[in-house]
């Protein structure tokens, strides 16, 4: 067995990650009925929608300690208590689920042309260094924006203006492989 943190992002609990931006609306914004017929495939294509469009968000990322990580356009995020996001990509390829802080990926705003050279990065866990990616440790996040940002929590849509990650006191016991 290992002691697993609970993360919490504004009073719900989540093992995994918490990601905002362009997946995060796919996910929000891809229609039941289409959900329904074509499965995983109605978030690819929801996705490309997204991706022509492809209008960043704005937000304020601070740590506990109200020190700015970010403050600007930002077209993906993720606060990370595991390394692999859905469909395993490693957004947050240094999260440690039980060393008592979150991981924090901002990927800035950028030409098309550009996020699609970083996608496969962004999967691979290869973005830290990339000029437009913030990554940071920390033991509380607040992300504020003027307008509502469409989030995942564990793959369940949650949505706000202000986002207060941190980490629970109680940690959960799991048997790992």
């Amino acid at each position: 067995t290992a002691a697993i943190d609970v993360a919490l992002v504004n009073g719900t609990p989540f093992l995994n990650v918490s990601t905002g931006g362009l997946g995060a609306e796919a996910t929000e914004e891809a229609p039941v009925e289409v959900k329904r017929l074509l499965g995983p495939l109605a978030y690819f294509v929801t996705g490309v929608k997204k991706f022509v469009a492809l209008n960043p968000s704005h937000a304020r990322f601070t740590d506990g300690g109200g020190s700015s990580l970010y403050d600007g356009p930002f077209l993906i995020f993720a606060v990370g208590n595991c390394r692999r996001t859905g469909g395993g990509n490693r957004l947050t390829p240094r999260a440690d689920p039980g060393d008592g802080l979150l991981d924090v990926c901002v990927v800035g705003e950028m030409p098309r042309r550009d996020l699609l050279t970083l996608l496969p990065d962004l999967r691979a866990g290869r973005h830290l260094e990339h000029p437009a990616v913030v990554y940071r440790q920390v033991r509380e996040l607040r992300v504020e924006s003027e307008e509502e940002l469409s989030v995942n929590v564990d793959g369940e849509p949650i949505g706000g203006r202000i986002l207060s990650y941190t980490l629970s006191p109680h940690r959960i016991e799991l048997s790992l492989p």
